[in-house]
């Protein structure tokens, strides 16, 4: 079982978009292909948050998850479309595709904490076109953000606790860097802007469903987030006051000289 299987039901309820983001990152997605009818590779395409809006809009579109749960989700959110998604279980690190295959490869919050970064990438260009583009998205906020804050305490908890925490944004750092020493140009844009206004429960709440915290022994899980409650309570008081935040989603572009 895929540690996001666990998480698949209720992935959204507590990561949900506003209406139109997704929409937004794929023009900003299109506008980067210079391929005449491009296929997009969604790596990781999840419950299809972002892949929808490819779906809905008729693209020739892609999603792969190692987690069958989560295409479950993907697939049922759209069975009442008219379009429906090409979705392959698969792991990101033998794509069953073959090479120069895609215009386009998306790989949004993937890296996080991806031990075989390295061979995923090396697969993402192997089936991306010579003329295509690598695509990292992810969206940002604040490192003073209430839900940052609250992350960054849970951390500290499980620490403490046992856990081995990876170091928070080293993955994609250094991603980032075997990208730009292999590719030909790189360019940082930001597909889409808006506000939030969310409370430090639904942060609770998002953070105690996220999939690496669901996988962990149910002890370590009761005591953490009894330890973060508590936090919470002295740190912010009402659990459920509204909190007003700007968030971003960013992509990073990449493109590679291949003949």
């Amino acid at each position: 079982m895929a540690d996001f299987d666990l998480v698949a039901a209720d992935f959204e309820r507590h990561r949900a978009w506003p209406d139109c983001v997704a929409e937004r990152i794929r023009a900003a997605v299109w506008d980067q292909i210079d391929i005449p009818d491009a296929t997009i590779l969604d790596l990781g395409a999840g419950t299809g948050r972002l892949g929808r809006a490819f779906v809905s809009a008729g693209d020739r579109y892609v999603g792969v998850d190692l987690s069958l749960g989560m295409l479950s989700q993907f697939s049922a959110r759209m069975s009442s479309a008219e379009s429906h998604p090409a979705l392959v279980q698969a792991n990101g690190c033998q794509l069953p595709f073959a090479s120069k295959t895609f215009g386009g490869l998306l790989l949004a919050h993937v890296l996080s904490a991806l031990p075989a970064w390295q061979d995923l990438l090396a697969e993402s260009i192997r089936v991306l076109s010579p003329a295509g583009a690598l695509i990292l998205g992810r969206q940002s906020g604040s490192s003073e953000a209430l839900d940052q804050r609250i992350r960054n305490r849970l951390n500290e908890i499980l620490g403490d606790l046992g856990v081995e925490i990876p170091v928070p944004g080293a993955v994609r750092t250094q991603a980032l860097q075997w990208l730009k020493d292999r590719s030909i140009s790189h360019e940082l844009l930001v597909a889409t802007s808006w506000r939030i206004s969310y409370t430090p429960r639904d942060c609770l709440l998002r953070y105690s469903t996220a999939a690496r915290f669901v996988n962990l022994p149910k002890e370590i899980q009761q005591d953490s987030m009894k330890q973060l409650h508590a936090w919470s309570e002295v740190e912010f008081g009402e659990h459920d006051t509204e909190v007003h935040e700007e968030r971003h989603f960013a992509l990073d572009v990449f493109r590679f000289e291949r003949l």
